[in-house]
């Protein structure tokens, strides 16, 4: 028959050891509950972070039971760039999409989305919103997928930003550069000598009168500071007294001297007019040298 009795000396180590595996558990939940805070606190901050950037972060579940998306989150600058408080995009999948996204545009951000998901990959495009008030604005939107094919979901996250100053900015300079070609264009008809700059000193254009004025080839003019063109001091010094004054929005005229690549001195009458957009800003201008009988080479 097996003696089941212990020995003071195994109780003891038999205590020992339950008491080790409830220091462990102690410890384990402890570390469990560290963690938890750790990670809570992580996100608290990442939600301030992203409710203080200017523009809306959001993330969408997609899954059999929302197949046409749930919104999860919307940072608080939705309000700011939309007009619409965070809980109304929760509430209504289709309002950003269908109702604040410009109608012109709906087809064009849908297709960009939707190609990008079959080629899994991220999007990133501009186009235009109309927030609640009726405001116009220009936006940039990054967004990604990620697949969680084990529990059959999609969640989409993303950022949108409001660049509407920027898009104004550049439709500015597209009309301003479409106001220099138109110029240039114009330009070419001019039987004398003609040089157009722009805001930063660079030739935009110059004819073959210009070129055989001053004897540079049409290929060392176009394209090179106008200070560079100058071959003596005194041309420089005229050629910044010109460009002071077209600056100020003013018409010079006067009397050029230059040097001929042969070496001759040349004198012309010149006028140069600046060119200004519709908002007054220096676009450039247009030096018109008109040729004097026994004063040009």
């Amino acid at each position: 028959m097996t003696d089941t009795r212990q020995t003071k000396s195994e109780l003891i180590a038999e205590i020992e050891s339950l008491r080790e595996r409830l220091l462990q558990h102690e410890r384990l939940e402890a570390d469990t509950a560290r963690a938890a805070k750790t990670m809570w606190q992580t996100q608290m901050g990442l939600l301030a972070l992203l409710n203080s950037l200017p523009g809306m972060a959001y993330r969408t579940l997609f899954s059999a039971q929302y197949p046409k998306g749930r919104v999860e989150f919307c940072s608080a600058g939705c309000m700011a760039l939309t007009g619409y408080p965070a809980g109304a995009f929760v509430t209504d999948i289709t309002l950003y999409r269908q109702h604040v996204v410009h109608p012109d545009d709906r087809a064009r951000v849908e297709k960009t989305i939707a190609d990008a998901e079959a080629r899994q990959e991220s999007f990133n495009l501009t186009y235009r919103i109309v927030s609640k008030d009726g405001t116009l604005h220009w936006v940039d939107e990054h967004g990604t997928d990620v697949n969680d094919n084990k529990n059959g979901v999609r969640v989409r996250e993303g950022f949108i930003t409001d660049v509407t100053e920027r898009a104004r900015h550049i439709e500015e300079l597209r009309r301003q550069h479409g106001q220099l070609r138109l110029l240039m264009r114009m330009a070419e008809l001019v039987p004398g000598p003609v040089l157009v700059g722009d805001a930063d000193g660079l030739v935009l254009f110059a004819n073959q009168a210009y070129a055989e004025l001053t004897g540079w080839s049409m290929d060392e003019i176009v394209g090179a500071p106008m200070l560079k063109l100058a071959r003596t001091r005194r041309e420089q010094d005229l050629i910044r007294s010109i460009r002071e004054v077209v600056r100020q929005g003013r018409i010079w005229q006067g009397t050029f001297h230059g040097k001929h690549a042969d070496g001759r001195a040349f004198e012309v009458d010149c006028t140069a007019t600046p060119v200004t957009s519709a908002s007054g800003d220096y676009l450039g201008s247009v030096i018109l040298p008109s040729v004097t009988a026994g004063k040009a080479p």
